[in-house]
């Protein structure tokens, strides 16, 4: 169609497997074929936690499950922003179940993130928790603009996330981004009050700690107007 996609696409989508094993079966089809942003049929049946047809594509044989799109994103990466976690947890252990390759759990995007950093930031607490407890990545990679995934939670405003990656004892709560930013003046900034309370309560970061502005975090959420946090 006008974006690339075929009905082999669409029915990976959608879930369904029968006619997507048809399709495949007729061996006239390109099952990796990638669509004008460079997506696969089974980057959208990952996206959408279609966990047969992931399953049936996969036991094929005849599909790479890392193809990456034109914004630097694997399948994996689409399943993790959407809390998938069936789906993300069957791609970590495809290379032993299937011969279908292996997945990278630590690939970046065009942004330099991971799926980690995005499960983190639309706060998918289920996959943050499975995939850091896998021991299959590092929690504190950073970004192109220097910013860790738990630097996303507190942007994202996600509690539980947070919550659960400073009881692990593991994560850096006053990690800087590139522009000296912690995750105490990014939650500051957006307003986020019971995280700033959480960070608070570890005892390890910086009230008066200052970004390349000099901006502090107290400064960051009076000029955004949020009166309850100051």
């Amino acid at each position: 169609d006008n974006d690339g996609r075929t009905p082999f696409s669409y029915a990976a989508q959608q879930g369904q497997t029968v006619v997507a094993e048809f399709l495949l079966e007729t061996g006239k089809i390109d099952p990796d074929i990638q669509d004008n942003d460079g997506r696969t049929p089974f980057s959208y049946a990952a996206q959408q936690g279609r966990t047969v047809v992931a399953e049936y594509l996969l036991k094929s044989g005849k599909i790479d499950p890392d193809i990456k799109d034109n914004y630097g994103q694997t399948p994996i990466f689409y399943a993790a922003q959407r809390g998938h976690t069936a789906v993300v947890e069957f791609l970590l252990k495809i290379e032993f179940l299937f011969k279908s390759g292996k997945i990278d759990p630590e690939s970046k995007d065009n942004h330099g993130r991971t799926p980690f950093s995005y499960a983190a930031w639309y706060g998918q607490t289920e996959v943050v928790e499975f995939l850091f407890k896998s021991g299959k990545i590092n929690p504190e990679l950073k970004d192109n603009t220097g910013q860790t995934p738990f630097s996303y939670a507190a942007w994202g405003g996600q509690t539980e996330v947070v919550e659960f990656l400073l009881k692990s004892e593991k994560i850096d709560a006053a990690s800087r981004d590139n522009h000296q930013s912690t995750p105490l003046t990014i939650a500051a900034q957006f307003g986020h009050k019971e995280i700033i309370e959480l960070l608070l309560q570890t005892g390890k970061v910086d009230l008066e700690a200052k970004d390349n502005d000099g901006e502090t975090s107290i400064f960051c959420a009076a000029f955004a107007g949020h009166t309850e946090v100051v």
